[in-house]
């Protein structure tokens, strides 16, 4: 979803803080911390999230994967699993 962000806001913000002073006095690891947290929250702001709710995505079928197409991949599947069992090639 990195592709419907708000980077316009974002680069606002990016330009609206003052680095100079959340930086001031910190050590490279500091630092890091603070603008990956920034950076963090802005994402977290600006970029949207889609919620996945348990269990709903999983029984959903594919829109092509009409009720024939669903058969035949069953039917391919115990084809495959007859040949494993057997190892023979008429199967």
């Amino acid at each position: 979803m990195y592709d419907k962000g708000n980077y316009e806001d974002m680069k606002q913000y990016f330009g609206s803080l003052d680095w100079n002073q959340y930086l001031q006095r910190k050590n490279v690891d500091e630092m890091w911390s603070v603008i990956s947290d920034t950076i963090y929250t802005a994402v977290e702001k600006w970029v949207p999230h889609k919620v996945f709710k348990p269990g709903l995505s999983h029984h959903k079928r594919a829109l092509w994967m009409n009720d024939r197409a669903f058969l035949k991949i069953k039917q391919k599947k115990a084809a495959f699993q007859r040949f494993k069992e057997t190892n023979d090639g008429k199967d």
